[in-house]
């Protein structure tokens, strides 16, 4: 499983590089590169929801040193932010600083302000899945999931789901790991269960590209189902990539501790002090519909998003380390 944190991380970069440099306003996406890239978006629109589904599948466990450490890791990356754009653009105020490194300004970080409501009601949550009665707690899945297709997939229902990005879309997803995890739900059989929920995975994923191209290339309604995160096939589609690794058993050193700095590789690139530096970099390299060229940049963007990410985040251990060292030593 902490190999699917990296993997899927690995697919958040990527669909940020498809949305960043090849959706921009000024593409249509319907040369050459058009269908390859919309069914690439497909396979990696799961990802924002599996890593809900993987804090469901182990339950959060709150704890306020972990907490503390979270929010000094966004802060930690919101200095480097203000560093960088002081560098690149016009040097912030100090009003503006306060307001970005703090999160008060609204873009920031959506992900990991619904995260941490998630976080803080997990307790409750998990006193729900673990104390009500199976058929209740099928009920209550089935009732959230049609009413946040509903009004937060069909109707772009922003104010309440966020499509998708919203703490109660996280509060949902994470409740369907619980039970599937709870009550160890398996819709195959043991033996063959990898291969088929591998299968599953792809086709929705290929099918949804499909669509998604024909419902962008006549304009038709619809489009918003395939890559919406409240989507229940997206939801779907992320299950059954996250039962695929929980069939894989193996161990290693070095993917524990690369799976520690995945959710500094978002900090970091999703700084939207940042990502306006990194898109500017992007776009000067995509200068032509090559199927091959995109990918080969795409290839090297996401080693030295990664590398670069990790390298900062290794710093901010090594400090978050001193802090708590001289905070034991006072006590």
């Amino acid at each position: 499983m902490e190999l699917l944190r990296i993997v899927t991380m690995c697919m958040i970069v990527l669909l940020h590089l498809v949305v960043f440099l090849l959706e921009a306003p000024e593409k249509k996406l319907m040369g050459i590169v058009g269908l390859p890239v919309l069914i690439v978006k497909s396979l990696v629109i799961i990802s924002v929801n599996v890593f809900v589904l993987l804090s469901g599948w182990y339950g959060i466990k709150v704890k306020l040193k972990r907490l503390a450490e979270l929010c000094f890791q966004v802060f930690f990356f919101g200095v480097i932010g203000i560093l960088i754009s002081n560098y690149f653009s016009d040097t912030l105020s100090l009003k503006k600083m306060i307001s970005y490194l703090f999160l008060m300004t609204g873009n920031e970080y959506v992900f990991f302000q619904s995260y941490i409501l998630l976080y803080v009601f997990s307790p409750i949550l998990n006193m729900f899945a673990e104390r009500t009665d199976r058929r209740t707690f099928t009920i209550f899945l089935m009732m959230f999931f049609v009413i946040q297709f509903v009004w937060g997939c069909l109707s772009w229902g922003y104010i309440y789901f966020g499509n998708g990005y919203s703490a109660i879309s996280f509060i949902g997803v994470y409740l369907l790991a619980r039970y599937i995890k709870i009550y160890r739900i398996e819709f195959f059989p043991i033996k063959k269960s990898i291969l088929y929920y591998g299968v599953i995975y792809l086709i929705v994923s290929i099918v949804g590209g499909v669509a998604a191209y024909f419902l962008q290339k006549y304009n038709l309604p619809g489009y918003n189902c395939v890559y919406s995160y409240a989507s229940p096939v997206v939801v779907f589609s992320a299950l059954m990539f996250l039962l695929l690794f929980s069939k894989l058993s193996f161990e290693s050193r070095w993917v524990n501790r690369l799976s520690r700095h995945c959710f500094a590789v978002y900090l970091f690139h999703m700084n939207s002090l940042i990502l306006p530096v990194l898109v500017l970099f992007g776009k000067n390299y995509v200068i032509s519909e090559s199927l091959f060229h995109i990918v080969k940049l795409f290839f090297l963007a996401e080693i030295v998003i990664f590398t670069i990410s990790i390298l900062l985040d290794v710093l901010r251990l090594a400090i978050w380390d001193g802090f708590c060292g001289i905070f034991r030593y006072k006590s």
